[in-house]
């Protein structure tokens, strides 16, 4: 079962972004030398895909679906909350959701909190990334009108057959300009590219002009302005967040390799060569803020020049290779997270012929609306399983608990956590403690004659403490829920 919401909070969406940024530019540092610049750009996509669009993916393969996963606390007041008593059982066995008094204060203390102090923290929150937004945003189309107004008063070149023959033989429909307040060649606009070159260009060296507009109609053939318009526009969504501004450096670093190598597919090893030297020839200082725009730039040129010396054309093993590996990390990058969901799903089910109690929590979203009717269908699952299998084991029990779940809700057993407690009362768990010496009355737990400081069953769910003891004890049971061991620690004076 596979569910789409599009609803993800923004703050998970920068975090689950920031996170694959990082992998991006870890593959770039370790093995940035072994896998083709083509790669990057696409890797680059899918993180931008992440930021903009608020997509929840909930699959058998989340991530957040694996045993003991838990999601991040400071998520927590994302998920959706419910309050709901229900009582549901099939003839002569009753299931109940008995919610114990501190729990019930605790989630009156926690409701009072967040009706009261949440909504001004989101409403402050909410208004501080929108005013970052606007003002970030806002500058950049400052900036962009300003480097704009340098092209107004551009030539255009009509009637070169080199320059026309070049973009015919890449299939690329543009006009070219002359400027002669650029320092060097560049592409504007998205929807209608435009190339300028700097009037400082000799044209009397045609291989430097075949090189250089073979450069910039990679550019326009790869669509890589409108992904630095992409990347903006993250950046103006995810501001607070610093590797999304390091991401944006990243991408255009990784676009400009990209088209080298696009460019050099095409070229034999002395035209190469000339490319190399027109990379050089025509680098110029990175103009501040020119994100808008795809241009030769001298802050990488060494490293993009031993690049194109080092370049080999890809084999077929490297390209199967790579797409693995954007395949791969296309799907563990969506399925990392999920928006923050309501969890709960059974009331605490026990069954007299059973040693255990069982409860289920979801562990992905799968659409189930949190109502009685649901709630009952869980529990019946619950107790059919614990009614059928008196005898079993705690770990035997969970995995049925789960393909029962499973084929109620027609998903898979991980999407479902089983927790599982003794199903004693406290006279029989008493009797039990004193068959190891551990003694309870009014004032708590005594082992051997000594005052117990911790007492811990986890899987009777009791923990007990007292400040004054002089032992801690620890209770281990075996998979049928009896004690084999009691770990006992002296307490230090």
């Amino acid at each position: 079962m596979w569910i789409i919401k599009m609803n993800m909070p923004l703050v998970l969406m920068s975090l689950v972004g920031g996170g694959m940024i990082v992998i991006v530019v870890l593959l770039k540092k370790i093995f940035g030398r072994f896998l083709p610049k083509r790669l990057f750009p696409l890797l680059w996509i899918c993180v931008l895909i992440r930021l903009l669009l608020p997509f929840s993916l909930s699959t058998p393969f989340n991530l957040t679906s694996l045993p003991d996963w838990k999601l991040p606390v400071f998520f927590e007041r994302f998920a959706e909350s419910t309050d709901v008593i229900v009582q549901a059982g099939t003839a002569g066995q009753t299931a109940e959701t008995n919610v114990t008094e501190d729990r019930q204060i605790a989630y009156t203390t926690t409701n009072e909190v967040t009706q009261s102090a949440l909504p001004a923290l989101q409403w402050n929150w909410a208004t501080i990334r929108m005013v970052g937004t606007l003002l970030l945003g806002g500058f950049l189309f400052w900036r962009y009108t300003q480097t704009r107004r340098k092209f107004d008063d551009s030539i255009l070149i009509e009637d070169d057959e080199r320059v026309s023959s070049i973009l015919e033989e890449r299939n690329v429909r543009a006009e070219v300009y002359l400027n002669d307040q650029i320092q060097g060649p560049l592409v504007s606009g998205v929807l209608r590219p435009l190339i300028f070159l700097p009037a400082s260009l000799d044209f009397r060296d045609s291989e430097l002009l075949r090189n250089i507009l073979l450069h910039e109609c990679a550019h326009i053939r790869r669509r890589d302005n409108l992904m630095k318009l992409a990347a903006l526009l993250a950046l103006c969504i995810h501001w607070f967040n610093p590797l999304v501004w390091l991401m944006v450096n990243w991408i255009s670093r990784d676009l400009e390799e990209a088209c080298d190598e696009t460019v050099l597919t095409i070229l034999d090893i002395q035209q190469r060569q000339s490319y190399a030297r027109a990379l050089i020839q025509m680098s110029r200082k990175r103009l501040k803020f020119a994100w808008n725009y795809c241009a030769f730039s001298r802050n990488e040129v060494e490293r993009r020049v031993r690049s194109i010396a080092a370049y080999k054309p890809l084999k077929k093993i490297m390209t199967v290779s790579c797409l693995g590996l954007l395949v791969c990390f296309t799907m563990i990058t969506a399925a990392a997270a999920q928006t923050p969901f309501s969890s709960e799903l059974s009331s605490m089910c026990y069954s007299a012929d059973s040693r255990f109690m069982l409860e289920a929590e979801l562990t992905r979203d799968l659409n189930l609306p949190s109502t009685q009717e649901i709630r009952s269908r869980a529990d019946q699952a619950l107790i059919q399983v614990l009614r059928q299998n008196p005898q079993d084991g705690l770990n035997a029990l969970k995995e049925k608990a789960a393909t029962a779940l499973a084929a109620e809700f027609h998903a898979e057993p991980r999407a479902f956590h089983i927790a599982a407690y003794l199903n004693l009362r406290e006279e029989k768990l008493n009797q039990e403690y004193r068959e190891h010496e551990l003694i309870y009355d009014h004032e708590g737990y005594t082992y051997q004659g000594k005052k117990v400081r911790v007492m811990e069953d986890k899987m009777a769910g009791l923990y007990s403490m007292q400040s004054d003891g002089q032992v801690d004890v620890y209770i281990e049971r075996d998979d049928h829920g009896q004690i084999v061991d009691l770990k006992i620690y002296r307490v230090q004076d």
